[in-house]
């Protein structure tokens, strides 16, 4: 790659007639460069599908992940009567050389929203290769939104991708979302879209905070467009999850709109932590983005 420039590797092309169905790719380079995966599902040619995700490189490795909500209803992955179309799966890579000895152990644990442990898997993750968690299969016809958390002896690489209408591979007509995880609990996050409106189509945008601690919390949302800003205050009970409508919260709000979260402490050098999952979707969710948002960031609004 020449200094001050792009290179694009069509991944299917590349492992065309290999056999391969899943897999995960690992990256490296002689000087620093920034790469992010881009996707694209469904019928149609090329980029001309219904269906994207793009998500940038992790950077590094990490012992645990955290992923403030996935759903239970519709938009369903957890298989309740009428819903169950929905596909959502834990992908985990285990990036340590193929000679490295011992695999990785991974535990998969879901908890509902009030904190109550659903369910857990625990898989093997060899050296160099990668393992999948059926989220459906695990949680069964868990109804509403849940957490995930991820827990690994070794190093780390974990996604995890959710199909609306199911897997576009095996006919799904939805889109697809794929928030990274958090590696542990934030004080602030981030969100630079949240935008209500595209063009003359309305954006369904939610916020989840999902608290991974032992006492409540309060969470400040902020809300900036051009020429307005609204403030917010949620409670987030100990090991739960909030559900923050932005379209009701923001409603006075025009334009583009963006969003910051913070958490407020209760006193001088608590340890109060969050994290967060911010849901857009339009158009029946034929498209969908899901951000656990931008950190850590530096306060400037001195709210």
């Amino acid at each position: 790659m020449p200094a001050n420039s792009r290179l694009t590797e069509p991944i299917r092309s590349a492992l065309q007639g290999k056999g391969f169905t899943q897999f995960g790719v690992s990256l490296s380079s002689n000087v620093p460069v920034a790469a992010e995966r881009v996707e694209y599902y469904g019928d149609g040619i090329g980029s001309g599908k219904y269906g994207a995700s793009t998500k940038p490189a992790a950077s590094s490795t990490g012992l645990q992940y955290i992923f403030a909500a996935d759903t239970g209803t519709w938009p369903s992955t957890g298989g309740t009567a009428g819903t169950g179309a929905d596909v959502s799966e834990v992908d985990i890579i285990n990036p340590a050389p193929a000679t490295t000895s011992g695999s990785a152990t991974v535990t998969v644990s879901f908890l509902d929203a009030s904190g109550t442990p659903i369910n857990s898997q625990q898989v093997q993750v060899d050296p160099s290769t990668r393992e999948s968690v059926a989220v459906n299969d695990v949680v069964l016809t868990q109804a509403g939104v849940f957490s995930t958390i991820v827990t690994s002896d070794r190093p780390i690489y974990v996604e995890r991708p959710t199909y609306y209408g199911g897997n576009p591979s095996n006919g799904g007509t939805f889109a697809a979302e794929n928030p990274a995880g958090a590696p542990a609990g934030l004080t602030e996050v981030a969100f630079p879209y949240l935008d209500l409106t595209n063009g003359t189509t309305a954006v369904s945008q939610t916020v989840y905070l999902y608290n991974p601690g032992t006492t409540t919390i309060t969470v400040r949302g902020i809300y900036a467009s051009a020429t307005k800003t609204v403030v917010k205050s949620y409670s987030v009970s100990a090991n739960s999850i909030t559900t923050v409508s932005v379209n009701a919260d923001a409603s006075t709000l025009t334009g583009a709109i963006g969003g910051v979260f913070q958490v407020v402490p209760s006193y001088s050098g608590s340890s109060e932590s969050f994290v967060a999952l911010a849901l857009s979707s339009q158009n029946g969710y034929k498209v969908v983005t899901g951000d656990q948002g931008t950190y850590p960031i530096q306060a400037s609004l001195g709210l």
